[in-house]
């Protein structure tokens, strides 16, 4: 949206974009979620807003100052066609690496840690 937004929708954009990582953070705490990186708050939610606010922005087809649907409703099947995408290669990898048994690492290391078994290889132990 950058080609096309003015600063201040820019600035509305990404103040709504932090608060959408600020729930979508909240929301997965709640669910019990692991996201240590929080890759899916930063790239899955927020992305999805970024591809969400072109559809309501943009300065010549967003539904704010050109008062069409249109944009928004071809940003929202984009954003269907990347979900469906995502959840169908994920669901294939991560059941292949969950039948083959390579989903979840020994029980053993799960208890001492992976961070303190990298420490220890760092250190040269």
């Amino acid at each position: 949206s950058c080609d096309n937004v003015s600063q201040h929708n820019a600035l509305i954009i990404g103040f709504i974009g932090g608060l959408v990582y600020k729930l979508s953070v909240g929301l997965l705490q709640r669910l019990e979620i692991d996201d240590p990186l929080n890759a899916s708050e930063v790239h899955g939610f927020c992305g999805l807003w970024g591809l969400m606010a072109v559809g309501f922005f943009d300065n010549d087809h967003g539904l704010i100052y050109f008062g069409s649907f249109d944009l928004l409703r071809k940003q929202i099947i984009g954003a269907g066609a990347i979900i469906a995408w995502t959840v169908v290669l994920s669901a294939g990898f991560f059941t292949i690496m969950s039948r083959t048994g390579r989903f979840r690492i020994g029980q053993a290391f799960e208890i001492y840690g992976l961070d303190n078994i990298e420490d220890a290889q760092i250190k040269g132990k």
